[in-house]
């Protein structure tokens, strides 16, 4: 199967309902409110994913895996990105985050390693651990002032990081948040910032 298009009367995707299947493309209608894990994970194929205006989260694992992903949006209406929700996603190059995400939990984009620039909108106050790690190609990566620390190893190996700005509402650095960013000559500390933990 190449294409799905879902029906506009659809409310949930369960769970695992497409794992490792040969889909390129799916069209997902504003009906759907809620998609479980792995619901896309393992699908090496699938080439794009657009959620809809009527979905609250992401949940973990759901495109895990699918290494032939290279463009995601992510409405304003998501509030949360699940555990490990595109780890491994390796041709990922573009992801598309409004106003209205709160929270992108611990690994939502490790080994995400075509990704070359990443935005958080100012409505994120929290990050989970190892959340961009291994991003070998991010070169840049915008912060919200809203977070109040940067976890541990948040930007683990991501070697090409050039620029990083750290924002001023942060006031912790977890330990190895920049280990092995290479390419990384500089980092702005703010004036409020109490801990860094090696």
């Amino acid at each position: 199967i190449d294409t799905i298009i879902l029906p506009d009367t659809l409310e949930e995707i369960s769970a695992n309902a497409f794992l490792g299947s040969s889909i390129r493309r799916i069209y997902i209608p504003d009906s759907v409110k809620v998609i479980g894990e792995c619901a896309f994970s393992e699908c090496p194929n699938l080439e794009k994913l657009i959620f809809p205006n009527s979905l609250e989260s992401i949940p973990g694992n759901l495109c895990s895996k699918s290494e032939g992903l290279t463009e995601v949006y992510i409405p304003g209406s998501v509030q949360e990105i699940g555990k490990h929700a595109f780890s491994n996603c390796k041709q990922l190059k573009s992801v598309t985050l409004h106003e209205g995400i709160l929270s992108v939990e611990t690994m939502a984009f490790v080994k995400c390693t075509s990704l070359e620039e990443i935005h958080l909108p100012e409505s994120a106050t929290q990050i989970g651990e190892w959340v961009f790690a291994w991003c070998e190609s991010l070169k840049r990566a915008a912060l919200p002032s809203t977070l109040t620390a940067i976890p541990s190893y948040t930007f683990y190996g991501c070697a090409s990081l050039e620029a990083f700005e750290i924002p001023d509402g942060v006031k912790k650095l977890g330990c190895s948040c920049f280990t092995g960013c290479r390419s990384l000559t500089e980092i702005d500390l703010p004036d409020g910032l109490s801990a860094w933990e090696f």
